[in-house]
Order: structure tokens, then sequence, then C-alpha cells
């Protein structure tokens, strides 16, 4: 089965090469060999009314995963596909297990890749405007706003690919107060 898919990802590989661009974000991301892929999608508020939007997000991300299994030029992703919805506080201590390999301490370690270097934030506020916080995971300096808005439809593979490139984020970053970063994602 390997063999298989290494095959028909060198066909795609061979077919780009032709056509600058043409590679979809999934196909990237296969490209890529990543063992898993996807955010920490983490929850910020905690009352009952915001319920049904947490549930109605985690409902749109497994329709991604099968939009992806059955749509995709590389629908092999979809099985390393890895969101992790997390409702407790302490999302470090998940970072440390599913990465060991890095000291996550190591201030010297520019990237760790957009998995670990990024994380989705879900507030009652974005629940109900439609909009979810990207938290860039970095050591800032004083001032500095480590988080924008995205658009809920935004979050998927286009979106992971773009991150594996720490420099997108100062290209699309925009202030939360400025509201909804308008990009291409």
């Amino acid at each position: 089965m390997l063999i298989q898919q290494q095959a028909a990802l060198h066909v795609l590989i061979s077919a780009a090469r032709c056509r600058p661009g043409a590679l979809s974000a999934e196909a990237k991301i296969q490209w890529c060999c990543e063992h898993k892929w996807g955010f920490v999608v983490y929850r910020c508020s905690y009352a009952k009314e915001f319920d049904g939007g947490w549930d109605d997000l985690k409902r749109r991300i497994q329709r991604m995963r099968e939009a992806i299994a059955t749509q995709s030029d590389a629908p092999g992703i979809a099985e390393r596909m890895d969101f992790v919805f997390v409702e407790d506080p302490a999302p470090r201590a998940w970072a440390r297990a599913d990465n060991p390999a890095f000291d996550m301490d190591d201030t010297q370690i520019m990237t760790r890749g957009a998995r670990y270097d990024f994380f989705l934030m879900v507030d009652g506020e974005g629940l109900w405007g439609g909009y979810i916080g990207l938290v860039q995971g970095w050591p800032l300096a004083p001032g500095e706003e480590d988080w924008m808005k995205i658009r809920t439809s935004s979050v998927g593979p286009e979106l992971y690919y773009e991150l594996g490139n720490p420099e997108v984020w100062y290209v699309y970053y925009r202030p939360p107060e400025s509201g909804v970063s308008t990009t291409g994602w």
C-alpha cells in the first residue's frame, strides 16, 4: 500500500512541476510526509449556552476529514488528521507528551511546525461571532499580540500548510481589535 501511495504522490508531484501552484494543500501536506497534522483546539468558554457551538465546531472538523477522504487528491491525509479538542486548561502537557523529541523550554529552537507553534482558541464571543482565535505559541516581546481572529471556515489543510512557514504569520496578521482576518485561507 505504501509503495502505491508513493507512486501516486510521484505522479502528482511530476504533474505539478509542469503547472506551478497546481498541488492542493492536501497534496502538499502528504508530500511533507507529516506523521500527524492538525491543531489543538482549546475551549475557553464553558457556559452551557456555548455547548452547541462547541459541538458544531467539532462536527465541522469531522466533516472536513470525511470530505478529504472522499474528495481530495490526497485522501490518505484524512487518516493522519489529528485535531485535539482540549476542554482543560493544561494544553502544555499535551504538547510535551505528543512531541517528546523537543525540549519545550529550549529557547534556541525556532519552530516546531504548525502543529506545535499554533493552536486554535474557541471562546464564547467567537462562537457567537463566527470566528475563532488563531494563537501563535512563540515567546513574545512586551506589548506584542499573539493571536488573531480567523473565520471558522478557514480551519483546514490550507491554513495548516501555510502556517508551516513561520513568516506567514506576519504576512496575514491582523490585530484582534481590527476584526476578523481576511486571509486567503
